[in-house]
């Protein structure tokens, strides 16, 4: 906690299991236990966001709400995912949370492979 309060950010995209420990640190979260505040399309968008079940809603939410560090579980399929998205920078891991900052400039969402078979140069 002591890394992401010293960024100093008001966009951070958390964890559901983090929000009570954020709010008890006084930062502001992305999502939390009082899911009947966030409605359940809301609740949903994020949990396939974060299992990448649907990694669209990943990009997605990361660009509609100009998220500018993420706090997730370390195991988790999206902190994996960020872990080789340019413009991503893992900033602190352990073995139980991870933070990614997001560099200026850096785009939301993974270019799509060039395919280099023969057929297609």
């Amino acid at each position: 906690m002591a890394e992401l309060k010293k960024l100093n950010l008001s966009r951070v995209f958390n964890d559901y299991d983090f929000g009570g420990y954020l709010i008890a640190s006084g930062v502001p979260t992305f999502i939390d236990g009082r899911t009947e505040l966030f409605g359940e399309k809301f609740f949903v968008d994020h949990n396939d966001a974060s299992g990448l079940m649907q990694p669209e809603n990943l990009f997605r939410l990361l660009d509609e709400y100009k998220i500018e560090a993420t706090l997730m579980r370390t195991q988790s399929a999206a902190t994996k995912l960020l872990d080789h998205i340019d413009g991503w920078q893992k900033i602190y891991s352990d073995g139980t949370a991870t933070i990614h900052l997001r560099k200026p400039g850096a785009p939301h969402t993974r270019e799509p492979a060039v395919d280099a078979t023969p057929a297609n140069r």
